[in-house]
C-alpha cells in the first residue's frame, strides 16, 4: 500500500494463496503526485511452515524518463544512448555509427 501525506492510500500490489516454494520477483511504480509518501508492507501469514511470508532485495529507483525515445522507422536501429536512429545495415560495419558511444559495435558478437 502507498499512503500518501494527504491521507490517500492505494494498494499497488497484491499476491493470494499458494505461490509455491520458489522466489517470485514483482516490479511495481508507484503513482507520482507530488507528495511525500510512504509504503506498508501488510501480509497475512498462513499456518505452519506452508505458510512463510518473506521480502527481499526491495529496491527504490529513480523514476522512469516520461517521455519514450524516438520510434525509429522499419530498417532502422535505435541507438539507445545517442538516441539517433541508425540503418540497421550499418550495425556492426566497423564504423562508430551511433555518435558519441559505440554502442552499434558493441552489440556485436565478437569471437573468442
Amino acid at each position: 500500500i502507498v499512503q500518501y501525506a494527504d491521507g490517500s492510500s492505494a494498494v499497488l500490489w497484491k499476491k493470494c494463496l499458494d505461490q509455491g516454494a520458489q522466489w517470485h520477483n514483482a516490479i511495481v511504480d508507484i503513482p507520482r503526485n507530488g507528495q511525500q509518501f510512504y509504503i506498508r508492507f501488510i501480509a497475512t501469514r498462513g499456518n505452519g511452515f506452508t505458510g512463510d511470508i518473506s521480502l527481499d532485495d526491495i529496491q527504490f529507483l529513480a523514476p522512469a524518463p516520461t517521455t519514450p525515445p524516438p520510434k525509429c522507422k522499419a530498417g532502422q536501429w535505435h541507438c539507445f544512448k545517442s538516441g539517433l536512429c541508425i540503418d540497421s545495415r550499418q550495425v556492426c560495419d566497423f564504423n562508430n555509427d551511433c555518435g558519441s558511444s559505440t554502442e552499434d559495435e558493441d552489440s556485436c558478437s565478437k569471437p573468442c
